[in-house]
């Protein structure tokens, strides 16, 4: 399994088409089994977090993803469009998904490969499924994340190499100094 780091966020209101850009996400450090990512919304009222496991190739992701007001509670009654790409294949498209506890869980096919996994989250509103005419808050709001893996299989090559380099350039000048005395 491959660490994740995430390299971009953007927020895009589309609803009033003014271009603003919210500030970079927060990364979480992340672990071995999974990353979790939060962006803002462009009011910065609503938090959205996903907890996804790392990519492995043939395994389906495990999605996790939270709404939360500014005080960090969940955001009950949350509405949403959820859709996650890999290498520009669709690994898991939901529309108007409907968190009642503000807490939506998601899994997708599994994937061809340990790369990028992009992450496109739609706000629609918040308030019960039933009474779309009374949702509030941000409706309209894009939110992408790209996941991207830290380490590939060359990272970690260049690494083992630059350390066996540097314990071979240590033991040599050790070598060296001895004799000189």
């Amino acid at each position: 399994m491959k660490n994740m780091d995430v390299v971009s966020f953007e927020s895009i209101n589309t609803s009033d088409n003014d271009g603003k850009k919210s500030e970079p996400i927060i990364v979480n450090s992340p672990s071995t089994k999974e990353t979790t990512v939060h962006g803002l919304s462009s009011d910065g009222k609503i938090r959205v977090e996903i907890i996804a496991s790392n990519p492995i190739a043939n395994e389906p992701m495990i999605i996790d993803i939270k709404f939360r007001d500014s005080s960090g509670a969940l955001k009950k009654f949350a509405n949403y469009n959820i859709l996650v790409t890999q290498n520009s294949k669709e690994l898991l498209s939901a529309k108007n998904v409907h968190a009642e506890d503000g807490n939506g869980q998601h899994v997708t096919i599994p994937l061809d490969s340990e790369e990028q996994v992009d992450f496109l989250i739609t706000m629609l509103g918040f308030g019960p499924k039933e009474d779309q005419s009374n949702w509030i808050g941000p409706k309209g709001e894009v939110l992408m994340f790209n996941v991207i893996p830290e380490f590939g299989t060359i990272s970690m090559f260049i690494l083992i190499v630059s350390m066996i380099s540097s314990i071979l350039i240590v033991v040599k000048t050790k070598n060296t100094i001895i004799l000189r005395k």
